[in-house]
């Protein structure tokens, strides 16, 4: 039992979105328009004649989505996972206002303080401080009569608006769609956390020690005795730069003017006083070395393009059979996005093939709010992808030495003298103390024409005659997506953005897809400017595609993409662009080896489609090399 509630993951369905039946009163994605949408107050809440009320965070754009709840390790704190709004079903504003952290304090009456008032049966009343200094902190000692827990102000690993102005060329968090596109999709999930009020029993157990143990829960029934009530502090929302006190940081942020004298917040419903202790710490010995977080679903849809048919499943098979049984990660955290509300449409019937110790499946029903394409003016939003890496790295990265967010069509391969990515990881970790994060470039790998066949074998037997071609099933996938359009090592120039990473997540203070958001410096140099994608030297470094290790991306390429492939591209000894042709024609010359020399294995064939084309993209010696230990691994794990 022992931190059962933290490391199960989340095993219930928080309102972060109304059901699908409402979508035709709220509109499936952003600025869609409704007869009804104007009663949404009364949709959400139920109040409206035949419609079930089932979410009223859908009626207030200004709360944020709840995605996930835990106690920590130690149980001195619930953590919560949230996200903003935004711009989902909220009109055309942007909803970041939720990111804005306010410092309060308690008011006093006469001589009394603001707790003692609240012992008597009074309701708490708060100000807003004008400096991180004045605001309460929450922690003093009282002695509190046990049948009343306690009411605590939360916490925040760093200030997102104070982050948002230290990263060079970034807009203001409130910045309107005619004056330039919202850019604050990496700056929308957030992590606070709420104390646990300071108790000791008649047996002399901290109510911290009665959370991390899981005695607060009782089993098998798994109902639990303790809750938590989250009430949120309405403020009016600031259009200028933050101004709490932070260390080095000037600003022209002054309360007095913007909230007036008196700053006294309208009244909030709430019943207990505040105190908590926070000084218990975590263990110090790390649970894993090295993990990945994964979020997928039964089925995937691109971001406004054709559903991909490829099955999520076999692709998840093959990635965790991979990282796990040959690259050397210690665990898998496999966030479930499938839709439950079908039968049998969950990924649990592949990660339960793997031992609990080496994958876990977190069920996370979260919809995703919108998936435009980035150079949409209202760009792409995935919220439950963004908010389930959170999560991870919240729940799992206290045990965790190196992190790493990955899709299930990419691969971690190891180069030079590795055999795996955990022997070259610890050699980084012994000889390279200040490195933190380690990132990896990626193109996106082109499928080899030689590993696939014709879309219809009926019709064709030759694929070199059929139209569109498709993944041969006897293939996998690292197999079939083994041909970079580069060499390697991959241009300097190339945007630092397009990029994954392993990172320490006690460094990483918040990790967004494909880059750090924030990390320890913003708290140990505030002052200190940093560009958008790209934390400062020496803390990241690129990994050496030659050396140390490279990222294979095996996005699918749909069958209608490779129409009329073999007209689109070039015989050889013919002229025509190769840039138009969407499968891949594999050089002799292979990435990993001497560029001028060939491996028997590469020999160019009659037999071979790609012999009769001109060569657009190069093959991975060592990826090709590892393709019988991955069918061997994959063919073991499912004959148990």
């Amino acid at each position: 039992m022992n931190g059962a509630c933290s490391k199960n993951g989340a095993q219930w369905i928080l309102p972060t979105s109304h059901p699908v039946s409402l979508d035709h009163y709220f509109g499936a994605n952003v600025f869609r328009k409704h007869p009804m949408y104007d009663k949404r107050w009364e949709l959400a809440n139920g109040t409206t004649t035949g419609i079930r009320g089932i979410c009223p965070v859908d009626a207030d754009p200004y709360l944020p989505w709840i995605h996930d709840v835990f106690p920590s390790n130690n149980g001195s704190n619930i953590e919560f996972v949230i996200s903003s709004k935004r711009r989902c079903n909220t009109d055309t504003n942007p909803q970041v206002g939720n990111m804005q952290p306010i410092p309060v304090k308690r008011l006093k009456s006469g001589n009394h303080t603001q707790q003692s008032n609240i012992l008597a049966g009074n309701t708490p009343r708060y100000s807003l401080a004008t400096s991180i200094d004045e605001a309460d902190e929450d922690g003093k000692q009282q002695n509190l009569n046990p049948v009343v827990l306690g009411e605590t102000l939360s916490k925040y690993p760093y200030n997102p608006e104070h982050l948002n102005y230290r990263k060079k060329g970034s807009r203001p968090m409130l910045t309107p769609l005619d004056k330039g596109h919202d850019e604050q999709i990496w700056n929308s999930v957030y992590q606070i956390s709420c104390p646990v009020p300071k108790m000791i029993d008649a047996n002399g157990l901290s109510l911290a020690n009665v959370i991390a143990s899981g005695q607060s829960v009782s089993m098998p029934q798994g109902i639990p005795s303790i809750y938590v009530d989250l009430i949120p502090i309405r403020t009016p929302v600031r259009k200028s730069r933050e101004g709490f006190g932070i260390p080095g940081v000037s600003s022209s942020f002054d309360p007095n003017v913007v909230w007036g004298d008196a700053r006294i917040i309208p009244l909030v419903e709430n019943t207990a006083p505040s105190e908590f202790n926070d000084e218990s710490s975590g263990p110090t010995e790390k649970k894993h070395f090295l993990v990945a977080c994964v979020w997928a679903s039964q089925s995937f849809s691109t971001r406004g393009q054709t559903a991909i048919k490829d099955s999520s499943k076999d692709r998840l098979l093959e990635f965790l059979a991979y990282h796990t049984q040959i690259a050397g990660f210690d665990h898998v955290y496999v966030y479930d996005n499938s839709d439950t509300s079908l039968s049998n449409n969950t990924l649990a019937a592949v990660t339960d093939i793997f031992p609990k110790e080496r994958v876990s499946r977190v069920p996370w029903p979260h919809r995703v709010c919108n998936n435009n394409r980035p150079m949409h003016s209202n760009p792409g939003e995935r919220s439950s992808q963004y908010a389930a890496e959170a999560s991870c790295r919240a729940r799992y990265g206290p045990d965790t030495t190196w992190m790493a967010s990955l899709d299930v069509d990419e691969y971690l391969i190891p180069t030079g003298m590795w055999k795996n990515l955990r022997d070259w990881l610890q050699n980084v970790t012994a000889n390279e103390k200040d490195t933190q994060i380690l990132s990896f470039f990626q193109t996106r790998a082109l499928p080899n024409v030689d590993a696939m066949r014709a879309r219809r074998m009926g019709w064709y037997t030759d694929a070199i005659l059929s139209s569109c071609l498709m993944k041969n099933s006897t293939k996998t996938y690292m197999e079939t997506y083994n041909c970079e359009p580069t060499t390697h090592p991959k241009p300097q120039s190339w945007a630092w953005r397009a990029k994954k990473q392993i990172y320490r997540p006690e460094f990483v203070l918040n990790h967004f897809v494909h880059y750090s958001v924030a990390t320890r410096q913003i708290i140990d140099r505030p002052d200190l400017d940093s560009l958008r994608f790209i934390e400062r030297q020496p803390f990241e470094r690129r990994v050496n595609e030659t050396s140390e290790g490279y990222l294979l991306h095996s996005k699918s390429t749909l069958p209608e993409m490779t129409a009329n492939w073999h007209s689109k591209c070039p015989l050889k000894a013919t002229s025509g662009s190769i840039k138009d042709c969407k499968v891949g024609i594999p050089s002799s010359n292979m990435l990993g080896v001497d560029i001028v020399s060939k491996e028997s294995e590469f020999i160019e064939s009659a037999n071979l489609v790609s012999a009769k084309f001109e060569s657009n993209c190069y093959p991975h010696l060592r990826a090709k090399r590892l393709v019988p230990s991955l069918e061997e691994a994959m063919k073991r794990l499912t004959s148990v």
